[in-house]
């Protein structure tokens, strides 16, 4: 396996670990090796598809042109600086990879948010980033590394990533119907409530406990519990 492949694979298997922890300050490091992982993943494809001999071109951040002996003027990846998020989801898209990567940027404000502002509320946003990482993490594996995620990830970890992205879905579904007796009154707020996020810990399950009317004391956190974690 390559060295690239590798780190990628032990960065989303920390993460789950981190994550399964009692100690509450592994939740920050699970998210960050999470992220981390679903990036290396994407840097693995992009090394792949980089011409022979050309120092991994598309995943270097600094590229410098070279002749052959024939003349032949070519690009090749220079330094060791790698791209960041914003420029795999471009190159992907100029690549026409059928890779979905929006939710990367979900992702990073997740892991940001954690970091930065609500270290107290990890496993629920969490639990958010695994389900926004999961489908990036299968198709990546399937589609374009043409691996079983299972075998690539060990058993143990992929079902780790079915079952809390499957959990945090329903969750999700279920703070989401309970808007459905609400009078938007226009599509443009319909629309908006799908998006809506907790202001203090910015996770997406929260819940309408008012059945007739929008206003202040509407809107709570769902508080789903899992095991030994809670929001």
């Amino acid at each position: 396996m390559n060295p690239l492949l590798e780190n990628a694979v032990v960065s989303i298997q920390l993460g789950l670990e981190d994550f399964a922890s009692e100690n509450g300050r592994r939740m920050i490091s699970a998210v960050r090796n999470l992220y981390a992982g679903v990036l290396l993943l994407c840097k693995e494809v992009l090394r792949q598809l980089s011409p022979p001999d050309s120092n991994d071109l598309l995943i270097r951040a600094k590229k410098r042109a070279i002749k052959d002996g024939n003349g032949n003027v070519r690009l090749v990846g220079a330094g060791k600086k790698t791209i960041d998020r914003a420029e795999i989801e471009e190159t992907f898209k100029q690549l026409q990879l059928s890779v979905d990567l929006s939710n990367l940027r979900r992702l990073a404000e997740i892991r940001n948010d954690i970091e930065h502002l609500h270290p107290t509320h990890a496993p629920a946003l969490i639990q958010e980033a695994i389900a926004d990482a999961m489908p990036i993490i299968r198709d990546v594996i399937v589609k374009e590394l043409r691996e079983e995620p299972a075998a690539l990830l060990g058993r143990e970890a992929w079902e780790v990533l079915l079952k809390e992205a499957r959990v945090f879905r329903e969750e999700q579904q279920a703070c989401r119907a309970s808007f459905d007796t609400i009078n938007w009154e226009t599509e443009t707020l319909r629309k908006a409530s799908e998006v809506f996020q907790c202001p203090k810990c910015s996770s997406s399950l929260i819940r309408n406990d008012n059945a007739t009317a929008i206003g202040p004391g509407v809107f709570e956190m769902w508080r789903a519990r899992r095991s030994s974690h809670s929001h």
